[in-house]
């Protein structure tokens, strides 16, 4: 049996780079997107924004292969945040990508 050890060849995440930010409809949830995302990236991948565990799926897989869509808990608006992947057995994010919160829009006044 080959035990899974250190020599395992990690995915590479050097080309991961933020693709969108944006409020989902709910304003209390919020959507990153990365392009980018290798291919061969398991489960065993975290995705935290601040203290907040985002979920993470491929979407769309066929028209982009290397985007994947995280959410989860809306940081602050205007905040600097940093977005960071983490694989189970590394102590250290493989990578962080900062980003600036967006400002919500003002609501539009019904008539």
């Amino acid at each position: 049996t080959v035990e899974q050890g250190n020599d395992v060849p990690l995915p590479d995440f050097s080309q991961v780079r933020l693709h969108a930010v944006t409020f989902l409809e709910d304003p209390e949830y919020f959507q990153v997107s990365l392009d980018g995302w290798p291919q061969d990236a398991g489960k065993d991948v975290a995705v935290r924004v601040g203290e907040q565990v985002y979920t993470c799926e491929r979407l769309f897989p066929d028209q982009y292969p290397f985007r994947v869509y995280c959410w989860g808990a809306s940081p602050p608006e205007g905040s600097h945040q940093v977005l960071d992947v983490f694989l189970e057995h590394v102590a250290d994010p493989v990578v962080q990508v900062p980003f600036q919160v967006p400002y919500l829009p003002e609501p539009t006044p019904t008539k």
